[in-house]
């Protein structure tokens, strides 16, 4: 499992976001959709999402609801 896991589809920030993580030694994984935010969020220390996309407030609300084992931070940006 990652430590970080994005659901940002902006490439620039993506890079930005790898980079970081490259250079701290953290695992970084992508999610591309709710589903995979719910699984690989779980076991993730920080979650990191873009809320422009349309699914981002119903994907923080579904974990909210559903997912055993959130990350203490999770981080939205605008």
């Amino acid at each position: 499992m990652a430590d970080v896991v994005y659901f940002v589809r902006d490439l620039l920030f993506v890079s930005k976001i790898r980079e970081a993580a490259d250079r701290l030694g953290v695992d970084v994984a992508p999610a591309r959709d709710v589903a995979t935010l719910e699984r690989e969020g779980s076991g993730a220390r920080l979650i990191i999402v873009d809320l422009r996309l349309a699914d981002a407030l119903p994907a923080l609300e579904h974990l909210a609801r559903t997912a055993r084992a959130l990350p203490r931070t999770t981080v939205g940006f605008v």
